[in-house]
């Protein structure tokens, strides 16, 4: 097989495009602004040095919106790192491309949808969208199309009406829900199975029987109110693998033979489960189904440990739990069920079978690290993302869903602090709360496009009349508040 077709060959080279390597200019000694001008005229100037068949494919993720906010240089480093690996977690590409900065202070990145398969038309919850983009941009309360010169121009040479997107606003929705999965190219209509089968080539009864897949049993699981089975299974249409979580119900024999885990330890499993696998530039991918099969945008056994053991969100939740890869099971199933075989009826040949499909704890550690070293801790490596450390997506999706305080809010609307806080009066009442405190995010959220369309009137470029007049008239329609 050639590299082409499998770049996770031994002797292939790396596939894979490096970050810039330019640092990034200093803070500004007083008040740093990008505003939606500035910010059109970069991209509509890095557009028009492309030739007209890359330009239609360009899109833009940028981190402005966190300068104006007041942080710059290396405090910004999290969110180039958040960018970089968000886009190739969202990638069905076996290549793996770092976008690239097209200005001095690295806040602006281009990327190139072929680049991560975004340029393929997508489908979310029956619709259908021209390309990951555009699926992305019609969900995000954020992607706001602007018209004027700069603006134009732009939207005229990328194809599109909304050419740049704040990188968090797009994590936060590219990351969650069906919209993930259509983006890694799961179809929710079909099973979980049917997908196992289909999208990965994994026959898991065959597995099973050949004794090529791998099983543990711990009731003692720090991310599922449930008892566990692990399940692990290679990928075989390419590299790559997959490790299943059952969630079993405990009841009061659990941990004993007579638990539903260990009274036979080959059952093909039709509870609710999580999938984590490689996508094929061997970053990780999460999913979860229910016990019939179907695709669930969220699980509600599966806690968050970082935090306070909240439901998991998928899949920023498992980004965060896996910012280092995968972790062992210590399997209760194998020496139980060893010590027991004559109680529970296992004969010779399912001795053996169980002798080679639930490693002691040593061999299922030394799995599961050659899985995070073969595939994932090799893919950030090659994209010169950490391999410690916090979860950079992880931490802008938390830093962007906390409440927001002014100067945030004047990062988003494309002001600074003070220019915010002298207009103020002008926005909703709701706003006034960041004057001298913090607002919660989805508060804010109702009310952006509405108060960017006020603050951008000074601009040469601004948002769309139409998406303005659409705004003003839902308000002018909306039900007074009455006291109480």
């Amino acid at each position: 097989m050639s590299c082409e077709q499998n770049p996770f060959q031994l002797g292939c080279p790396p596939v894979v495009t490096p970050p810039p390597s330019a640092t990034p200019s200093p803070c500004a000694a007083s008040e740093q602004l990008v505003d939606f001008d500035e910010l059109y005229q970069a991209v509509r100037g890095d557009l028009a040095r492309l030739d007209a068949d890359d330009a239609i494919f360009s899109r833009y993720l940028t981190i402005a919106n966190r300068f104006t906010a007041g942080s710059c240089a290396t405090a910004l480093d999290v969110d180039r790192q958040a960018i970089t690996k968000l886009v190739n977690m969202l990638s069905i590409d076996a290549r793996m491309t770092a976008p690239v900065a097209i200005d001095a202070q690295e806040l602006i990145y281009r990327i190139d949808l072929r680049d991560y398969s975004f340029d393929r038309s997508i489908a979310v919850n029956g619709q259908l969208f021209a390309d990951a983009w555009e699926a992305i941009a019609a969900s995000n309360p954020y992607a706001v199309p602007f018209v004027g010169d700069d603006a134009d121009a732009a939207r005229l040479a990328s194809g599109t009406d909304v050419p740049v997107m704040f990188a968090d606003s797009v994590l936060d929705t590219a990351t969650v829900g069906n919209l993930y999965y259509a983006l890694i190219d799961i179809d929710v209509t079909q099973s979980v199975d049917d997908f196992i089968s289909s999208q990965l080539g994994i026959d898991q009864e065959q597995d099973l029987l050949d004794e090529f897949e791998i099983r543990a049993v711990t009731t003692q699981s720090g991310v599922s109110t449930t008892d566990l089975l692990v399940q692990r299974n290679d990928i075989q249409v390419r590299a790559g693998m997959l490790w299943q979580e059952f969630e079993v119900p405990r009841s009061a024999s659990s941990g004993t033979i007579d638990s539903d885990l260990f009274e036979d330890p080959f059952a093909l499993r039709s509870d609710p489960r999580a999938l984590i696998y490689t996508l094929p530039n061997g970053l990780l991918a999460f999913a979860v189904a229910d016990e019939h099969g179907a695709f669930l945008e969220q699980d509600e056994n599966l806690l968050d440990v970082l935090h306070g053991n909240a439901r998991a969100l998928n899949a920023v939740s498992c980004s965060s739990c896996h910012s280092a890869g995968l972790f062992p099971v210590n399997d209760e199933a194998r020496p139980l069920l060893l010590q027991n075989a004559r109680e529970v009826g296992l004969n010779r040949d399912e001795i053996e079978q169980l002798e080679a499909v639930y490693l002691d704890s040593g061999e299922l550690a030394r799995v599961t690290a050659d899985d995070s070293n073969a595939f994932y801790l090799r893919a950030l490596q090659l994209l010169g993302l950490p391999l410690t450390g916090p979860d950079p997506v992880g931490s802008v999706a938390d830093r962007f869903e906390a409440d927001v305080a002014l100067a945030d809010v004047a990062g988003d609307l494309g002001v600074t602090p003070e220019d915010l806080r002298l207009n103020l009066d002008l926005l909703d009442p709701t706003l006034e709360r960041v004057r001298s405190g913090v607002l919660d995010r989805d508060a804010f959220t109702e009310v952006y496009v509405e108060s960017l369309c006020v603050l951008s009137v000074v601009l040469e470029n601004q948002p769309d009349a139409a998406i303005c007049d659409a705004v003003d008239n839902a308000a002018a329609l909306a039900p007074i508040p009455v006291a109480h």
